[in-house]
Formats: C-alpha cells, sequence, structure tokens
C-alpha cells in the first residue's frame, strides 16, 4: 500500500493564484501554507478563501497535455476513450 500526500489547494484572497500546502485554520481564517514560506512574504500572502479550500485525492492526470497533473476534490475530469 502506497502512502498518499495529505495536501491542499486554495485560491489567495490576495492574488487570485491557486496555492498549495498544509491547510491551516486560525482565529476564523484560512491559510495554505507551502512547504517553505519565501522571503518577504507575510501570513496574509497564504489567506485563501474558505470556499476554494479542496483536498488532494493522490491521483494525477495522465493524458498527451496534463502528464501528472494533480487532481483535488472538486476538479473536473475528462475522461476520452
Amino acid at each position: 500500500m502506497t502512502e498518499r500526500a495529505i495536501k491542499f489547494r486554495g485560491k489567495s484572497v490576495k492574488s487570485g493564484e491557486w496555492l498549495k500546502g498544509s491547510y491551516i485554520l486560525n482565529r476564523g481564517h484560512d491559510f495554505i501554507a507551502p512547504d517553505e514560506f519565501a522571503d518577504g512574504k507575510t501570513w496574509e500572502d497564504y489567506e485563501v478563501d474558505p470556499k476554494t479550500v479542496c483536498q488532494f485525492t493522490g491521483l494525477l492526470a495522465e493524458d498527451d497535455t496534463d502528464d501528472g497533473v494533480e487532481i483535488y476534490e472538486g476538479d473536473i475530469c475528462e475522461l476520452s476513450y
């Protein structure tokens, strides 16, 4: 049995970018903390919209265009034969 990474994704309140890492709920605010913090960034840079937080499923997309892309809860995947 292989273990899957426990990680989350959420959309930044400040920049609108998707952030990946550990989920933290602190004093009513939701954060996604990456494995390493970038120099010059503050906690406000890692606050995410709680409606966008989702967990990694452990699955990867494998096709000609998206080989190895992580699939998160709520992602829409297309299956072709």
